[in-house]
């Protein structure tokens, strides 16, 4: 029996967002020993894509691609008769000396491509080389086939808590028969006469819960109806397809003392010494503290995202809070007060409610309103929080240093920023614009005086 499956209303809203300058892919870099799996420097390629190909039975998207229907045009999952593991997992080698600089140019390269629409839409490349014996995983997977902004099932399936170095093969993968145009057709003709009756089980199923209708309403219309949107800035200009991938460490130790210190949040630390940074980053560009302070500045965190290998479940890509960041703040400590207070009263953006009328209506409804409210309409730059095991994680016996994140970047917004949590460090992550972004080390260096900063004034306060 022939098989397709529909997208469903988030995967088809994170395919309608995807272009040619805005690519929908998530991923990271992530920094392990050579240990077993690469014990003189090499690593086994053809072993590590057997231990993937092992473990792609836990997540079938990927090894599913996209058809369209006639005449419709919807999206459908079928399984990929040709599925080529050589092709998702790639081999490549630094040149010499292999030093950070060159490991994170090529992420930004590997982060510039579209994944091809006709194959299950992922990559990893294994990257050889790094300096400190050293060898890396690049991922980059559309958000369209994760649960949540950093919930990559490929990387959650391959890292482990133990050392372990031996694996068992999966189960034998037979893709599934396709349907061919007429019976794709006969399928959409058939979902549109059924149509009818799904919207009225929606709507009984509405009318059931009023308040959380209500709430999805008022939070979709807060990011469509902001009578003052946030500034234009530098960082908020139509982007292009090229892209700058940086990174930072920073002691999570430290970030939690001073959350301790100060009476506040982990994230409230993290978002007041990214304000600090931009205010520096932006009086670099020429814009004065008080030229900064007629900016309306806003960030955009995501509700309840997880993280990888966490416990706490999958994250949400369909719900943001929203608050106005005080960059032209030159005390970090009266930074941090404020952005606890700012983070305390957010406004709440959700574009769930579009993606549930696309379920039922034309496709393309929600991409519309979801790119005004994920752009500068309604914030300048976004911030996502990572919680992460601070145990080590292995692959195949290979201990992992290091993990920074990758977000995509939206219409307008030249910067995203993730920080996950490991091993008792913080991993920032920061996404970028080529042409809008040039200066991008720069704002990292300035994220590390801005924390410095801030760890100085708690030690004094202590004092």
């Amino acid at each position: 029996m022939s098989y397709a499956e529909p997208v469903t209303a988030e995967e088809r809203l994170h395919l309608d967002l995807d272009d040619s300058h805005v690519h929908m892919h998530v991923g990271g870099a992530f920094l392990f020993e050579h240990g077993p799996l690469a014990p003189d420097g090499a690593v086994d390629i053809d072993r590590l894509r057997a231990f993937v190909e092992s473990r792609l039975y836990r997540i079938p998207r990927y090894r599913q691609r996209l058809v369209r229907t006639p005449l419709e045009g919807r999206q459908q999952w079928i399984d990929d008769g040709s599925f080529n593991i050589r092709y998702h997992v790639r081999h490549t080698h630094l040149p010499h000396p292999g030093d950070e600089r060159q490991m994170k140019r090529l992420c930004g390269q590997i982060a510039s491509q579209r994944l091809d629409p006709e194959r299950p839409l992922w990559e990893l490349h294994v990257v050889e080389g790094l300096e400190a014996n050293r060898f890396a995983l690049v991922a980059k997977v559309h958000q369209s086939i994760t649960a949540g902004l950093w919930g990559i099932g490929l990387i959650e399936a391959l890292l482990a808590p133990t050392p372990e170095t031996e694996f068992e093969s999966g189960p034998i993968w037979l893709p599934r028969p396709s349907p061919d145009g007429g019976e794709l057709l006969r399928r959409a003709l058939r979902r549109r006469v059924a149509a009818p009756a799904l919207i009225g089980r929606a709507l009984l199923d509405a009318a059931s819960n009023p308040a959380e209708l209500r709430e999805q309403a008022r939070h979709t219309l807060a990011g469509l109806r902001d009578p003052s949107p946030a500034s234009a800035t530098p960082l908020n200009r139509p982007i292009g397809p090229h892209r700058r991938f940086d990174w930072l460490t920073l002691e999570a130790g430290q970030e939690d003392l001073l959350a301790e210190r100060y009476e506040t949040s982990a994230i409230a630390v993290a978002v007041a010494t990214v304000a600090g940074a931009l205010g520096r980053f932006f009086k670099q560009r020429g814009i004065t503290a008080p030229d900064q302070r007629d900016l309306r500045f806003r960030v955009a965190l995501p509700e309840h995202a997880g993280g990888l290998c966490s416990d706490e479940g999958r994250g949400e890509t369909l719900s943001w809070m929203v608050a106005e960041l005080p960059i032209a703040e030159s005390d970090p400590v009266r930074r941090l007060e404020r952005v606890h207070a700012a983070l305390a009263d957010p406004t709440h953006v959700s574009y769930r409610l579009f993606a549930s009328v696309s379920e039922w209506l034309w496709t393309g409804v929600s991409s519309a309103p979801a790119r005004r409210q994920l752009g500068r309409g309604a914030s300048n730059l976004t911030i996502t929080d990572l919680s992460g095991p601070q145990a080590d994680l292995f692959l195949l016996g290979a201990r992992m240093t290091a993990a920074y994140p990758l977000l995509p970047l939206v219409s307008e917004q030249a910067v995203r920023l993730a920080v996950y949590r490991y091993g008792g460090a913080l991993h920032l992550g920061i996404n970028s614009d080529w042409d809008l972004v040039p200066d991008l080390h720069d704002l990292v260096d300035f994220i590390a005086v801005s924390f410095r900063e801030l760890c100085d004034a708690a030690d004094l306060r202590a004092a």
